[in-house]
């Protein structure tokens, strides 16, 4: 199991909240020296719009989705996708859980709790 990161403070968006995570931990792999990465989201919108240079050029995140563009070129091997949030309890979990402040934290997860081990198992099962 790999580690999983939240961000806390971004309660009411969603949208920000799953990009700047998937930002965090492109970097946080990067400099790890990760050859090869698996990212997958809960947010449809944020994979359709990476994948499309004008809608991340008119977006109001234009900057952050940027950033992590410049990641996904960088000389390894990356595959982003989608995953249904029914399809993914831990990510639901993470989510739910991540609202602890009023600060803007980056939380990295070497290891997930018993809770959440019995999530991911359940979703590697696919046991909803």
């Amino acid at each position: 199991m790999g580690p999983g990161i939240h961000e806390e403070g971004t309660r009411g968006n969603a949208f920000r909240a799953e990009a700047k995570a998937l930002r965090e931990g492109l970097q946080t792999a990067w400099n790890q020296g990760t050859q090869k990465l698996l990212c997958e989201t809960g947010c449809k919108e944020l994979v359709d719009i990476l994948r499309d240079d004008h809608r991340v050029a008119t977006h109001p995140q234009v900057i952050l989705l940027q950033e992590i563009r410049s990641f996904m070129t960088h000389a390894w091997q990356l595959h982003l996708s989608w995953t249904p949030r029914e399809s993914n309890q831990a990510a639901d979990w993470l989510a739910k859980h991540s609202y602890r402040g009023s600060g803007m934290e980056i939380t990295t997860l070497d290891a997930p709790g018993p809770e959440l081990q019995v999530l991911i198992l359940q979703d590697a099962l696919g046991i909803t």
